[in-house]
């Protein structure tokens, strides 16, 4: 389990994701956010290691090996995406 918050001040959501996401992760959170205005924090509330996009598990890139600096499963950056998506669209409600 990881923690992920959205907090909005104004019409500005601030993303607290947790580990070092990879900067696709951030950049889609940015194109999909309700306000066109977010800005996105990694390495929050603990470290839960390196959170590549799936398609590089399987290659040669060192973030990606199962170890003590990343342990999350492949779909990990896709579920906190998808998350922190729908946590920003509930706050402008």
């Amino acid at each position: 389990d990881v923690i992920v918050q959205i907090i909005r001040i104004g019409d500005v959501i601030f993303a607290a994701l947790p580990g070092e996401q990879y900067t696709q992760y951030g950049l889609k959170l940015k194109e999909a956010s309700p306000t066109g205005k977010t800005i996105v924090a990694t390495l929050c509330n603990g470290y839960c290691g390196y959170i590549p996009t799936e398609e590089l598990f399987g290659t040669a890139v060192y973030e990606v090996k199962l170890a003590a600096g990343s342990y999350l499963e492949e779909k990990a950056g896709e579920k906190i995406l998808k998350l922190a998506t729908a946590l920003a669209e509930d706050l402008m409600k």
